[in-house]
């Protein structure tokens, strides 16, 4: 099989780890961020806490999808898949802030699901496939501080949004009064 990204050798090991933990990091967030704020964003959507449940376990399932974008970007490339779900991670993740209907934070978590799900596994490959075999494990690692960042950081920072602004600032940066 041909391979069809280009070399990635060439990125320095901390701008390939730097940037797999910004990216990642973003990622974790909308993942984590169900944990601690589920009955404020249940009652921000009009759901009961266990509807609420349910959506973050329908997310979760999105995960069987994982192993159709390692398949699609063996196939292609591993930054277009990257990309692809980062794009539909965020569209998801907009889509819950603009909700107003049950119906619409459906395919809001869908989409974020079928993101995160691709994204993660896939981030893990195009890292290991950078990263010389003496390195790898100690790079994955390290990758691995987004998770950690996400709880020590990450979830400070959101709640303080959620308490400023309300339930939706997390998801949708334009209801801070920021412009693209």
């Amino acid at each position: 099989m041909q391979e069809v990204d280009p070399p990635i050798r060439q990125i320095s090991f901390r701008r390939l780890i730097g940037t797999g933990i910004s990216a990642k990091l973003l990622v974790d967030i909308g993942v984590q961020i169900f944990n601690p704020f589920l009955p404020v964003l249940a009652n921000g959507l009009v759901l009961t806490v266990i509807q609420m449940g349910q959506l973050v376990g329908l997310r979760s399932a999105m995960g069987l999808f994982a192993p159709v974008s390692g398949l699609i970007a063996d196939r292609t490339s591993f930054r277009l898949v990257i990309r692809l779900a980062l794009f539909v991670n965020a569209a998801g993740f907009f889509a819950l802030g603009l909700s107003h209907a049950p119906w619409m934070a459906v395919i809001a978590i869908l989409l974020a699901g079928l993101g995160a799900s691709s994204f993660i596994p896939i981030l893990q490959a195009y890292v290991s496939a950078g990263l010389p075999y003496s390195i790898r494990a100690r790079g994955l690692g390290m990758l691995e501080y987004s998770w950690a960042l996400t709880g020590i950081v990450g979830l400070s920072v959101v709640g303080l949004l959620i308490q400023v602004t309300g339930w939706r600032a997390p998801f949708s940066y334009w209801r801070l009064g920021w412009s693209p």
